[in-house]
């Protein structure tokens, strides 16, 4: 099986940019997450958060797709725990 994948590339410091199959439409998946904890560390960073901060996971937000048989995500096998830390 073959994939087709794209790359962004640009450079901080000048315009400098590298771009391949950047017209191509792309499924996110968990890219989302990388985003997410680039957030949480620079909230962590300003002292707004810690990672040892307990959040609340309730029951009625775990439906869906992310609750199903296929999910690999840990949280599934975690019926039990109503909070857990960042």
């Amino acid at each position: 099986m073959s994939r087709v994948i794209g790359i962004a590339l640009k450079t901080l410091e000048t315009e400098d940019s590298y771009y391949h199959n950047e017209h191509l439409l792309y499924a996110a998946a968990s890219t989302i997450k990388i985003h997410t904890l680039v957030e949480l560390f620079n909230q962590v960073k300003a002292g707004k958060l810690k990672l040892e901060d307990p959040i609340e996971i309730p029951m009625t937000d775990r439906v869906g797709a992310l609750w199903s048989s296929t999910s690999s995500g840990v949280l599934k096998d975690l019926e039990s725990v109503s909070r857990i830390s960042l």
